[in-house]
């Protein structure tokens, strides 16, 4: 147990423990010290005593201290509580917007007592108190001259407006597609657009009015700015075209803001075409009225806002000589080179352009400012060169005008001949025959010595055109009998010939007569006769040659021939001297010949002309070797031919036409250089049916047309070398 003076010891401690904190107790001394305050309001001078105008809201900014803390800020209007901060720094915004701003007897404004209060932790108040008037209605921007959608342009675009407000305005901004262009006096009524830094197209201009209590107001309106001038598309005209025949021309005009006030196209000085109404415009343009060579056409458009565009096409003014088009396949791989080229009539090159395999057509011009109705020559020409030959054909056309477009044919071109042999039965040896097989794309032929018929076939690579039979006649002179027989052109069923299928069937005996111009006397005359198993034979020239005959005497009963009479149609030659006819149908039974004559002189390459007769319409001259295989010159054979057509009734002199630079290398150059081309023939030609050289050209030249499909009757006078018509005149792809 413990010792009780240990319990009296603790006790004392306790007592003495408790007397001592009683006596240092600190006297206990109330917070009465109000908090220190200051306040900002935004936008406003911090010592105003003034009563300040606001708009829709207050911003306070509240500077409070207290040595125990600051409770709370409160803010009130008249003595209503609208805003309260507890944690500094101290910020409280009034939304003013809903007070009214004036009296409504008065007009004048209403006084608002804001009062701003701020409360420390032991209570006390400080408060600072600050007249206010609320002016919440904004200016008014009214007549504002630029229209939404308008179309401006250029530096200076005036704009007037009109801004009040209730008060007063304090400023005027100004923004181009939100980027402030301009700050204003308050008493500014108008501002200048500039579009020239503006991209065309849709833009915003806003008028700001900012009024003395900060209130705003905008305007905005869209407009179009263009300072561009209308597009123009040509459509069917190209920088440096050449200009040589009437254009239609429809320009597409367009703009995409503005109306289109005006069009014109000049060339030069010379107005050529106006419009104050430029839609689906569609003018023609004929070079024609301007000079040839180099120029440019003009074209100005403005719109309404005088934008203007204007485009210039360099162009060259030339005279179109004609159009040659060519057929697929026309071009003969075989040619070396080959070439068309126009001239004057005199001979002096105004144009050459080479034809190639792929060539469709060729357009021939000419710088020289001919007129409408100038006549030309238009010449082809063909080479062919080999290791030991080289050949140059030409063909020409002189007194050539009006004939726009000329469209060539393709000729027929036969693969290599495949030959046929075929065993000879029942032919009498004792017998003389003379026979002959001519067929478009086969020939044949009898051999008695080794007693066999060769047949000779190919085939035209180029038109595809063929006929089903190969027509083969007999003339047994010894009998005096004429037989035919026909056989299908696949002769692959054919093994042998018997004279047996040779007949006399449809076959008439005629004969023809000639009457002989007055002081002519007769020498010779000759028929060769063509005939056709149907329509399409005929039209394509098809043709099976059934029989001729040449004669130097003059019988007492006319000229025997043989016809077969079971035939479509029929084609046929015949020669009485120097008169020459190419007819259709059955031969007649009386030729007389033309009344007309002929003649020339050759010399440094021009042909002088004499003729008598007013029926003959065409002149044809040939020009070519006389040799026989052709000209030998250093170990190369060489040969040419030149034929002329011409307008007989008018031309009295033709000159060869000068040969391209292009050309002169060619073999026969140097023949034509020195003046020793060979003359062989000239003809004069009537046509049935066509009236004229100009009515030749247009009806045979312009589609290349066979002429027998033209006119059933050619009449011929010819002066030739040999003294009388070549029996088989020499034909050519554009002139037969």
């Amino acid at each position: 147990m413990k010792n009780p003076f240990y319990h009296l010891i603790i006790f004392s401690l306790f007592l003495c423990g408790c007397s001592s904190d009683s006596d240092n107790q600190p006297e206990n001394i109330p917070d009465v010290t109000a908090p220190e305050l200051s306040i900002n309001l935004t936008g406003f001078p911090s010592d105003s005593s003034n009563p300040i105008i606001v708009s829709n809201s207050l911003e306070i900014n509240i500077d409070a201290k207290d040595d125990g803390g600051i409770a709370k800020i409160e803010a009130f209007l008249n003595d209503i509580n609208v805003g309260e901060d507890t944690t500094a720094p101290y910020k409280i915004i009034v939304d003013v917007s809903s007070l009214n701003s004036k009296n409504g007897s008065t007009g004048k404004y209403k006084d608002y007592t804001l009062k701003v209060t701020a409360t420390d932790r032991a209570g006390n108040t400080q408060s600072k108190e600050q007249i206010i008037n609320v002016d919440n209605e904004k200016p008014t921007i009214t007549e504002v001259s630029l229209n939404s959608g308008s179309v401006i342009n250029g530096d200076e675009n005036i704009v007037t407006f009109g801004i009040s407000d209730n008060e007063g305005i304090n400023a005027i901004k100004i923004y181009l597609n939100n980027q402030l262009l301009d700050e204003l006096a308050p008493e500014a009524t108008e501002i200048n657009i500039n579009t020239l830094g503006l991209e065309d197209g849709e833009n915003f201009l806003k008028i700001e009015a900012i009024d003395i209590a900060d209130n705003s107001s905008f305007f905005e309106v869209n407009f179009i700015s263009d300072n561009t001038g209308p597009q123009i598309i040509l459509n069917n005209l190209a920088e440096g075209e050449i200009l040589d025949i009437p254009i239609t021309l429809t320009p597409e005009i367009s703009d995409e803001f503005s109306e289109i006030a005006s069009f014109e196209v000049f060339y030069g000085e010379q107005n050529l075409f106006s419009s104050e109404n430029p839609i689906n415009i569609n003018f023609e343009l004929d070079p024609v009225i301007f000079d040839t060579g180099d120029g440019a056409i003009v074209f100005v458009v403005k719109d309404v806002l005088t934008n203007e565009s204007i485009i210039s096409i360099p162009v060259k003014i030339m005279r179109r000589l004609t159009v040659l088009n060519f057929p697929q396949n026309f071009y003969d791989p075989t040619l070396a080179r080959m070439y068309v080229f126009a001239s004057q009539m005199s001979g002096e090159l105004l144009h050459i352009e080479r034809v190639f395999p792929e060539t469709e057509s060729i357009i021939l011009r000419t710088s020289e400012d001919v007129s409408e109705n100038f006549e030309f020559m238009l010449s082809f020409a063909k080479y062919t060169s080999y290791s030991t030959v080289n050949a140059s054909d030409f063909t020409t056309i002189a007194n050539v005008s009006n004939l726009p477009e000329i469209n060539l044919r393709s000729q027929p071109r036969f693969d290599s001949q495949q030959a046929n042999y075929f065993p000879l039965t029942g032919f009498d040896d004792g017998d003389i025959y003379n026979t002959f097989g001519h067929n478009f794309g086969a020939n044949a032929g009898l051999n008695l010595t080794d007693n066999q018929l060769r047949i000779l076939t190919n085939n035209d690579i180029v038109t595809g055109l063929s006929s089903d039979y190969i027509y083969l006649w007999l003339d047994n002179l010894t009998l005096n009998e004429y037989s035919y027989t026909i056989f299908n052109s696949d002769l692959s069923q054919l093994t042998s010939v018997d004279k047996s299928q040779f007949t006399q069937t449809d076959i008439a005996q005629k004969t023809y007569n000639v009457q002989m111009s007055p002081g002519n006397s007769f020498e010779r005359t000759s028929i060769n006769i063509y005939a056709y198993f149907d329509e399409h034979e005929f039209q394509n020239d098809i043709f099976h040659y059934i029989g001729g005959n040449g004669y130097q005497f003059q019988p007492g009963n006319g000229f025997p021939y043989n016809l077969n009479t079971n035939m479509h149609k029929y084609r046929y030659e015949v020669s009485i001297n120097d008169y020459y006819t190419e007819r259709t149908g059955i031969p007649e039974n009386l030729f007389t010949q033309k009344n007309w004559s002929i003649d020339y002189t050759f010399d440094n390459n021009q042909i002088n002309i004499s003729s008598s007769g007013l029926e003959h319409i065409v002149g044809k001259i040939i020009i070519a070797d006389n040799s026989n295989g052709g000209i030998d010159v250093n170990g190369k054979k060489i040969n040419y031919l030149w034929q002329i057509a011409y307008d007989s009734q008018k031309q009295t002199n033709i000159v060869l036409p000068e040969v391209p630079e292009e050309l002169k290398s060619w073999g026969f150059y140097q023949f034509y250089e020195q003046n020793q081309l060979d003359f062989n023939q000239i003809q004069i030609r009537s046509y049935e049916g066509i009236s004229d050289y100009q009515g030749y050209l247009s009806e045979v030249i312009k589609n290349n047309t066979l002429p027998y499909l033209v006119s059933p009757n050619m009449e011929a006078k010819v002066k030739s070398e040999e003294g009388t018509a070549r029996f088989f005149d020499l034909q050519n792809f554009i002139i037969d």
